[in-house]
């Protein structure tokens, strides 16, 4: 259970917050308190609270990640750690497979790398491929 208007009332292993589009069958509409069975989005209470501070900025970074993590560097690294992880993953380290993935996160990273001023998928596959 959460409480979205007070203090959070659960432990660790009930977050990140999770909320329905549709509150459940029989749910007060009233209270404040929610049980989630089968949740439609997950939302970080960081989120949460950014949102009742500005709706807007809070979809700003949950969406082009305008956070401490938005410097350059820090989303470069984000990159190449997600191609060694896919490299992983597929058990292909080849070079040609690299190149293949690289393609594939910067397209999945897209709005991430224009939050940090990146806005050429060149740069952005450069910087990568330093790594290969």
């Amino acid at each position: 259970l959460c409480s979205l208007s007070g203090t959070y009332a659960t432990d660790k292993s009930a977050l990140p917050v999770v909320l329905h589009s549709n509150p459940p069958e029989g749910s007060d509409m009233h209270d404040d308190l929610l049980l989630v069975v089968h949740p439609d989005v997950l939302i970080s209470p960081t989120l949460v609270s950014e949102a009742v501070k500005c709706p807007r900025l809070s979809v700003l970074q949950s969406r082009l990640g305008s956070t401490g993590l938005s410097a350059k560097s820090a989303v470069i690294g984000t990159l190449r750690h997600d191609l060694f992880e896919r490299c992983l993953q597929e058990r292909d380290v080849s070079r040609r497979s690299a190149v293949l993935f690289i393609r594939q996160i910067i397209r999945d990273r897209a709005e991430t790398l224009l939050g940090c001023g990146i806005t050429k998928q060149s740069e952005a596959f450069a910087e990568v491929m330093k790594t290969v």
